[in-house]
């Protein structure tokens, strides 16, 4: 007899047609029979065991994972604490058992965050949200139809592999509105860079532990973008949290990155961080971590190198230097910044 507990199904790298079957199976459930569903609570296969644990423990009640099934596709990382392993493939061939409730009433799917900034957390995905996020891939620059074969090659764990899968054969209504917001959730005119808030049927419902979001509000992303109002192009700067706040200016670290991997020969890649800096009233300084093609680099020629041929505004060009022989990177491989400020004497954001 299966446990009563939550269910948690982590598939393999690849989808498969087990996990396809689980996910169908589980939203079918969802539309037919809502009084009774659970979320399916998808995990990410390049997870360690502790992350596994981690996550697993954030959706339960109490922290008590007596009762917790895994199903999972002969995946290596699968922590030991878990007291009830099952197949997922064997489950996506029997009849779906619905697990019972875990207190998130309203999401169909659970899905997690890479926790690029500290943790991950827990998206509550309705399903609303899920239709109609798969209904826009209808329309370009994907419009999918009936007729589509699809090479899935993203995990369904990802909400871009799964919604791609959901999507093909649906339609499409737009409801969907974006806007332009300061810090403190001001509108902003075209043309100027701020917070990118969106709203209607595809947002979630907010993150497991906290506050649900309201279907009124406006959705911060955390990542920054503008309206170019000559091309009427929505345009993508990078994420929020991934500035440098340096002599009372906004630095955005991808745009560093850019033009120091412009500048400069024999770099496989680089990371632009800020740290505090107490020598001086500017408050952060703009570094730059560089890993070098191949062998080490003159950190000094470096600097001057970068100096001649800096094309972005001064406040903008790093000051500090460090050469590593790879940038930390969590398990879905984006790299850590918070690793990079502790790692040089800066502190924790979070």
């Amino acid at each position: 007899m299966t446990p009563s507990g939550p269910h948690f199904y982590l598939p393999s790298r690849s989808p498969t047609h087990a996990t396809i079957k689980i996910v169908l199976k589980s939203l079918n459930h969802a539309i037919n029979e809502p009084s009774s569903s659970s979320p399916l609570i998808l995990l990410n296969p390049r997870w360690s065991a502790n992350e596994i644990l981690y996550a697993i423990r954030s959706i339960c009640p109490n922290d008590d994972i007596s009762s917790v099934v895994l199903y999972h596709e002969g995946s290596a990382s699968v922590p030991s604490e878990i007291p009830f392993l099952k197949s997922l493939r064997e489950l996506a061939t029997s009849t779906y058992d619905a697990p019972s409730a875990i207190h998130l009433p309203s999401p169909v799917i659970v899905l997690f965050t890479s926790g690029t900034t500290g943790k991950p957390k827990g998206v509550k995905l309705s399903l609303r949200s899920v239709l109609f996020q798969s209904f826009a891939k209808t329309r370009p620059p994907t419009s999918y139809d009936s007729d589509t074969a699809l090479y899935l090659n993203i995990p369904l764990c990802h909400v871009g592999g799964l919604i791609s899968m959901l999507g093909v054969g649906n339609s499409y209504s737009s409801h969907i509105e974006v806007g332009i917001f300061s810090p403190t959730g001001s509108p902003l005119p075209d043309g100027e860079v701020g917070v990118i808030g969106t709203r209607g049927p595809h947002v979630m419902d907010g993150y497991v532990g906290c506050p649900p979001q309201q279907p009124s509000e406006f959705l911060m992303t955390n990542d920054l973008g503008y309206f170019h109002v000559p091309s009427s192009t929505f345009c993508f700067v990078g994420r929020a949290n991934d500035t440098v706040r340096s002599g009372g200016e906004t630095v955005v670290c991808a745009e560093v990155e850019r033009e120091v991997m412009r500048c400069a020969l024999g770099l496989r890649e680089c990371a632009s961080f800020g740290l505090e800096d107490p020598n001086t009233a500017r408050g952060e300084v703009v570094c730059v971590a560089v890993v070098p093609s191949a062998g080490k680099l003159r950190l000094s020629d470096f600097e001057g190198v970068l100096k001649s041929r800096w094309g972005l505004a001064s406040y903008k060009r790093p000051r500090r230097f460090y050469q590593l022989k790879e940038l930390p990177r969590n398990s879905n491989g984006k790299v850590l910044k918070a690793a990079l400020r502790l790692k040089f004497g800066g502190r924790s954001r979070l």
